[in-house]
């Protein structure tokens, strides 16, 4: 009765890793993971979850804790508790100046749930800087005038400022504002959720001054905030487009470590590969000619006269003005318009003008850097799109074959992995069958 017992156990533990190795195919097939927001930690020099009931609210990410003032409270957050705000005590959250926190002239973003109740005031959400555009040197604020909106104002403390503004109405629900500046190319965003970035070009940066970091109030207790305010962070660079709708997250948002699922949409924001870098073309294009052949004179026993070959027009090159034969022309025409090594305006140019020419005389002047003018002999561009449609049409049946092959070869492999399986199957059924049962 054991030795059949302990053989019933050892047949069924076989049973079960056999499934197991069989699953593991399947498993491998189910595709690559969902792509990871974990990259929001890159560049991270602050991050406040707010999660705290009192007193100090701790930075998760570096060393930048904020200090109670007036008792700041708590309620229902974007996740868990948020920070609470009442503008009648002026109540805030502060943190010393550090490098960590000043901007200067470098990128910088800072991302906040805010949950507004509706006043009629100006209700400051982060604030770095004085209460003057002189000792400013970033905050987000709500204004109700000239007409509600959110604002971001940078200032460089010699007179340059920047002001983005948003419309503003969505009062007594979560939304996620994002503000950030891209040195590099000197443009102030602002965003409400998923919205569409509001721009601005300033070219000045930020000052840094001595003042602290401050979220519920602009420093001297200016503008205090009534409302909540969850999960808080403060990027040293921009982040991308992908991370920006990963933080939003179709409205759930995603919370410090950024580990979770992401929203399918923001895939097709992922980064692509870069390119190779092919070598640019030059402003003006160059013809080379094809060197004509002069016909050499046939000799022949009788000494008749021998006809002269009259010699093929040679095209002549100028810098600017560039001859081009018929056919010479027409594949010319092809590689501009299909290559993507020239300029948009170039090929854009050359399309609209394909449009217009059958068979004429005509010249044609393109608008670059330096002017190229491209004249032709009589010619037919119909000739040349239909050499270049030709192409695309036979590139396009090569993909199809190469996709149907493909398909085809992974439903073979398919029906070969189900036939071996079953094969197994069957074996494991037959031992099982073997095995006396009581």
């Amino acid at each position: 009765m054991d030795s059949l017992s302990t053989m019933r156990k050892i047949a069924l533990l076989g049973c079960a890793l056999l499934i197991t190795l069989a699953a593991l195919p399947l498993l491998a097939w189910a595709g690559p993971a969902a792509p990871s927001a974990t990259s929001l930690l890159t560049g991270l020099k602050a991050f406040w979850k707010l999660e705290e009931t009192s007193g100090i609210r701790y930075d998760i990410h570096g060393e930048n804790d904020l200090s109670d003032n007036n008792t700041v409270g708590y309620a229902a957050g974007k996740f868990g508790n948020a920070a609470q705000f009442t503008a009648a005590n002026v109540e805030y959250l502060s943190v010393a100046d550090n490098a960590d926190l000043s901007a200067g002239v470098d990128s910088f973003t800072f991302a906040s749930w805010v949950y507004l109740y509706g006043t009629e005031a100006f209700l400051t959400i982060v604030d770095k800087g004085g209460y003057s555009d002189m000792g400013t040197e970033y905050y987000t604020e709500y204004r109700h005038s000239p007409y509600p909106l959110i604002l971001f104002t940078m200032a460089d403390g010699s007179g340059h400022y920047s002001y983005v503004m948003v419309p503003f109405s969505t009062y007594n629900e979560w939304v996620l504002i994002t503000a950030w500046y891209d040195a590099d190319n000197d443009v102030a965003y602002l965003r409400i959720n998923d919205q569409t970035p509001i721009t601005n070009t300033y070219t000045y940066g930020s000052q840094d001054t001595s003042e602290p970091f401050n979220i519920g109030v602009i420093t001297d207790g200016y503008f205090p905030l009534d409302g909540r305010v969850d999960s808080v962070g403060f990027w040293k660079r921009t982040l991308t487009s992908y991370e920006q709708c990963a933080l939003y997250n179709g409205g759930d948002g995603l919370d410090y470590p950024f580990i979770g699922s992401v929203d399918p949409a923001c895939d097709e924001l992922l980064p692509t590969a870069t390119p190779t870098n092919t070598p640019t073309p030059s402003n003006t294009p160059t013809l080379t000619p094809v060197p004509s052949t002069t016909p050499t004179p046939t000799l022949t026993a009788t000494p008749t006269r021998t006809p002269t070959a009259t010699p093929t027009r040679t095209p002549t090159i100028d810098p600017t003005r560039i001859i081009f034969p018929t056919v010479a022309f027409e594949q010319a025409g092809a590689q501009f318009c299909n290559n993507t090594e020239f300029a948009d305006p170039l090929r854009s140019t050359l399309l609209n003008v394909i449009e217009g020419i059958d068979s004429v005389n005509t010249a044609i002047t393109v608008t670059m850097p330096s002017s190229v003018t491209i004249t032709s002999n009589p010619f037919s561009m119909a000739r040349g799109m239909a050499v270049l449609l030709s192409d695309v049409t036979w590139l396009q049946i090569i993909f199809d074959f190469f996709l149907f092959a493909a398909g085809l070869i992974i439903v073979l492999m398919a029906i070969r992995f189900i036939v071996s399986m079953w094969g197994v199957v069957q074996r494991v059924i037959e031992i099982i069958k073997a095995i006396p049962f009581v």
